[in-house]
Parts: structure tokens; C-alpha cells; sequence
């Protein structure tokens, strides 16, 4: 803003009552009417007066959303003249929202609406909108420039994609994950994420790729209050459950996070404590707080996953006095970090926001371990350790039992959260149709690998070839004569609920297609793009049962749920009819 920094622009309303164009400025929403014909209307007030408007077909998502209520102030860039019923208003077609919260700044809230004058011939006042507006002089707060003296901060609750950059937080970071990184075709990468709370107890989860990581990680640590400004609010529910917020924040070279000394008393962390007896009400991929005592620690586990990626864990059992025990899995530098001997048997500990699985009965994935928490909870807690259990201890996780089949459709994964927490990811099975399967002569959906043998090969790796018609892994460092072609395809699998492209491989190419990869290759190396085409259309509107991985992955610097199939079977209908019998019954 210009000359009154925070202030409402005056002039508006009587602008819009007048059929006159080129007022900009600030407004606020004085109240919101339910929608008409698909058609939202609301009063915008400029402190002194208010007129009824109609929003534009573009901004009707801001009120389905709830992103404006009563009291938002928004920049207004754009509006249309128009009469209805005899009345003069207009059509909101551009705006901004600048402050979702804030007081009602009407000065007299009784006031009618401006006094609606004939609509103003063409070639009107030419000075019209050509020179800077006077305020109002009613003021809105939290949207300054950062000049000196400023101390407001923007309630995290009021953070959205569509206001201006012009803001500050003040948030204690509670709690931060470790640098992940990949390295693929596409390019490589990394990135780490924390979570923030304001004193209103509203949080939010930040997450730096890149430079940033190096410009930030060793700022952030857990417990510490941080000024923040300039990061990127984008729309964003994949952590919906362990953070509550459709939003995430995204640190650009921009950004500016600033460590606040001392405020210990500012957004102290609450939990919303489970006690673990309870944990078989709750569905998989709920979130929880525990306060418990450690019971076991085990020793820590190194494994490759498929990917590649070197893996570390450590299970952790818990129990509390609902003579309970659950086993918890901690990852990585938590992993490293809490050892038997420095987590000694009944130490009390709080595990805020860890994800309930149903794998092994009952179990409990967590990103966090909090020793030495002094609240009534963790009092309560070291009385019951004091004076023993008062019942046997039941155990929730079954050690050593097969994961169990969960079907699913496309909408009950998300929501669900399937892939989006943990290291490993989540399985499910999913009845759907193949739609798509995309190929093209340039570029076919396959990799040259390491040639097979009596239906064997000494490597699935990737061949190129050295220039002397001879076929070079350099993973292996082995050079052969031939190769073999594998399959790469993406598949899309619709269900009645909605679609998604999944990566399958080789093993389920060959099951799709019905064919070997070398078999289509040959159509591909004879140039003849009829039959090649053939092969992959005459899978299509299949109709299968799918064993989807769901994990997170990275793309382009964003994070994003990656789905493949690792098996594919023929529908069973019998015992299909069974099951929707079985749930027809229990309605």
C-alpha cells in the first residue's frame, strides 16, 4: 500500500453505486449471502459505507473454500458496472485476499448502503482514479511492509495462497525431520521439513529443497520460537491428520527465518494424550499423542529397500497404565539417536503425532521422542511406574504376523493418506480398469538391461552400448554381446471413484500385455507402428485386481504420491459377490 499502510481505501462503494471503473484498492466483507443461481453476493465496506456485489464466476472457489468470512479485507484490482433489479452494483472479476481475520471496521454497522446515483455518463470526471485515494482511516493489521517499529504477526490461521507475500509469523518449531534425498534420471535432490505452532495453537508444516536445506537446517531446531517471513503458501493436504491445515509454507531464497532468544512462554506445546488400551478404536492412518514408559528397546536394523535406499530402524515398546504395550518405530537419525542405553527401561517419554498402523495388530510409526516433559500427564505416568502395573499387560503388536490384504478404492486411499507418512509406504489392493497404457514409436516403453540366460540375468541394470557392438552395465562392469529389453509402463487404473497413473515393471508388463517385451521390440525395429500400437491397445478395458504401493516421491521439487503395481491378479467374482454380500447384510 501506498501512503496509509494498513487502511482501508474510501470511495469505492460510492464509485461502484455512480457505474464507475479505475477505484482500486482495499476493502473489507462485511457479510456474505448464500449463493443464487450459482452466484455468491456480498457487501464490501470501505469503513464508512457498504454496497452489495456480485462475485465472478473465477472467485467463487474462495467462498466454497471458506477462504473469505465476514471481516476479510481484500485488494480489489478489477470490477464490472452492472445494474440488477433497477439497482446499481458490480461484478467482483479481480481481487486478492489480503487479511482472512480481522476486527469488523465499520464505523457505524447501521449505516445503510450509498445512496445509489443514475449511472454516470460516459466521459465523466477525468480525474477519476487518477490520483492516489484518501483513507478511510479505519485500519487493518498484520500487513505491513516490515518497517521498523512493526510487532503484529499474521495468525497462522489466516495464511492462504491468495495474499500477498507481506507477512511475518512468529511460531515455535515443533518438531523437524531429517534431510531427505534422492538421485534419479530426472535429477537429484533433497529437502527437510519442520512444523510450526503460533501461541493460537494452529499449525502448519514447512518444508526447504536444495539451497534452502543448507541455508536453513542447522537454524531449525525443535522447542526454538522463529520470526518467518516470505515463504510460499500453497495449497497442500497431504499431511491432513498430522498437521491440521490444508496449507503448507515453502522457504524460497526469499525467505527469512530468524531465531527469537528468549520467550519461553510462547506457544507452549498441548497434546491430546491416547491412552494406548484405546489404540484398536482407532482407524490406520489416524494420528495420536502418547505419553508412556519405555518397556523395550530393541537393537537397530539396517536393510536395503527396493529402491535402493539404505534403510535404519528401531522398535520401541511402550506401555502405560491402561496395562497396555504397543511397539513404536523410529527411523533414521531417531533411530540412531535413542539406544537401549541411553533410553533405559521405564524412562517416560511422549510421542506426539505418531501414525497408528494396523500391520502386526497394532502399531505405531513416529518422528518424534520427547524425554523430559514435566506435565501432569507425564507425573501421572511416573506414579504409575512407581507402584507397578495393577493388571497383566495386554499386547497390541503381534510380532512376526503377515500383513493382511486391505482393498481399497482410489478415494478411500486418499483418505486415508496411503504413501504419505513413513519410509516404506503402504500396500493395498484396488479393483480397477487399465484405460491407458502410453507408448509412442519414439520413445517405447522399455529399457535396454543385461542380457538373460536360461530365463536368467546377472542384473536387471541398465546396457549401453560401448561403440563396438558390444553392450556395456556399468553397474556390474560386465560387457555382453546382446541385451534384453524389460519393460517400463505406466498404467492408468480407474476405478468408479476416480483414476491414477501407476509405474509397474517388467514382471507385470509381461501380465498386462500378455507378451514378451522382445516380442513388441520386433515390431518396433521393423518399423511397423500398426502392429506395435496393437499390442498395447488390446489390453485396454481390462479389468484386474491391483496390489498398489503407494510412497512418497519427488518430482520437480514437489513432493507428490507415487503409486506402482507390484502384482496383478484375475478377479475373483465368487468371492467378490461374497464380500458385497456380507456388507449388504450389515447395513
Amino acid at each position: 500500500m501506498a501512503e496509509d499502510e494498513g487502511a482501508l481505501t474510501s470511495g469505492i462503494p460510492d464509485a461502484i453505486a455512480n457505474a464507475q471503473t479505475g477505484k482500486m484498492g482495499y476493502l473489507q466483507v462485511a457479510s456474505i449471502q448464500p449463493p443464487k443461481g450459482g452466484k455468491y453476493t456480498f457487501e464490501l465496506s470501505d469503513g464508512i459505507k457498504k454496497i452489495k456485489c456480485i462475485v465472478g464466476t473465477a472467485l467463487s472457489r474462495s467462498f466454497q473454500n471458506d477462504e473469505l468470512i465476514p471481516g476479510t479485507v481484500v485488494q480489489i484490482f478489477k470490477y464490472v458496472p452492472t445494474a440488477v433489479a433497477g439497482k446499481q452494483t458490480a461484478i467482483i472479476t479481480k481481487m486478492e485476499i489480503i487479511q482472512k481475520e480481522c476486527e469488523m471496521l465499520l464505523q457505524d454497522d447501521n449505516k445503510p448502503l450509498v445512496a445509489l446515483s443514475p449511472p454516470a455518463k460516459a466521459g465523466g470526471n477525468p480525474n477519476f482514479g487518477s490520483s492516489i485515494s484518501k483513507s478511510s482511516g479505519a485500519k487493518f493489521g498484520s500487513i505491513s511492509s516490515g518497517s521498523s517499529g512493526n510487532t503484529s504477526y499474521m495468525p497462522i490461521a489466516s495464511l492462504s495462497p491468495y495474499m500477498s507475500n507481506n507477512w511475518k509469523v512468529k511460531a515455535r518449531c515443533i518438531q523437524k525431520r531429517d534431510v531427505n534425498t534422492w538421485n534419479k534420471a530426472s535429477g537429484s535432490g533433497k529437502l527437510f521439513s519442520f512444523v510450526l505452532q503460533d501461541d493460537s495453537g494452529k499449525q502448519i508444516r514447512v518444508t526447504a529443497f536444495n539451497e534452502e536445506v543448507d541455508k536453513f537446517f542447522t537454524t531449525i531446531v525443535e522447542d526454538k520460537v522463529y520470526i518467518i517471513s516470505k515463504g510460499r503458501i500453497k495449497s497442500d493436504n497431504k499431511y491432513k491428520g498430522a498437521v491440521d491445515n490444508d496449507y503448507s509454507m515453502t522457504l524460497s531464497r526469499d525467505s527469512s527465518v530468524d531465531l527469537v532468544e528468549e520467550d519461553a512462554g510462547f506457544a507452549q506445546r498441548t497434546f491430546n494424550f491416547v491412552p494406548i488400551g484405546n489404540l484398536e478404536q482407532y482407524e490406520e492412518n489416524q494420528f495420536v499423542d502418547i505419553c508412556a514408559a519405555v518397556q523395550s528397546v530393541s537393537e537397530i536394523q539396517q536393510f536395503t529397500s527396493k529402491a535402493g535406499k539404505e534403510l535404519r530402524k528401531r522398535n520401541i515398546t511402550l506401555i502405560d497404565e491402561s496395562n497396555a504395550a504397543v511397539d513404536c518405530t523410529i527411523w533414521a537419525a531417531l533411530a540412531d539417536k535413542y539406544t537401549p542405553e541411553n533410553l533405559s527401561e521405564n524412562t517416560i517419554v511422549v510421542v506426539p503425532g505418531c501414525r497408528v498402523s494396523h500391520f502386526n495388530g497394532r502399531s505405531l510409526s513416529a518422528n518424534s521422542i520427547l524425554v523430559d516433559q514435566n506435565n501432569e500427564a507425564t507425573q501421572r505416568m511416573q506414579t504409575w511406574v512407581s507402584s507397578g502395573p495393577t493388571a497383566e499387560i495386554k499386547t497390541l503388536s503381534v510380532r512376526g504376523a503377515r500383513k493382511s490384504d486391505k482393498k481399497l478404492t482410489w478415494e478411500e486411499a486418499a483418505a486415508q493418506n496411503m504413501g504419505r507418512i513413513g519410509e516404506k509406504g503402504d500396500y493395498f489392493d484396488l479393483i480397477g480398469t487399465i484405460t491407458q497404457i502410453p507408448a509412442n514409436m519414439e520413445k517405447p516403453p522399455w529399457y535396454k538391461a543385461c542380457p538373460e540366460v536360461d530365463g536368467k540375468a546377472e542384473s536387471n541394470a541398465k546396457v549401453e552400448e560401448d561403440g563396438n557392438g558390444k553392450w556395456i552395465c556399468h553397474k556390474i562392469g560386465k560387457t555382453f554381446d546382446s541385451y534384453t529389453p524389460r519393460f517400463v509402463l505406466r498404467l492408468n487404473v480407474q476405478d468408479p471413484t476416480g483414476s491414477q497413473y501407476c509405474a509397474s515393471y517388467n514382471d507385470i508388463g509381461e501380465e498386462v500385455l500378455h507378451m514378451k517385451c522382445a516380442e513388441i521390440e520386433k515390431h518396433h525395429a521393423a518399423n511397423d507402428e500398426d502392429s506395435f500400437n496393437e499390442c498395447f491397445r488390446s489390453s485396454l478395458w481390462q479389468k484386474h485386481r491391483f496390489t498398489i504401493r503407494a510412497r512418497l516421491d519427488n518430482y520437480q521439487d514437489e513432493e507428490r504420491v507415487r503409486y506402482d503395481v507390484v502384482r496383478i491378479q484375475p478377479i475373483d467374482y465368487v468371492s467378490e459377490s461374497q464380500e458385497l454380500l456380507q456388507k449388504l447384510q450389515a447395513l
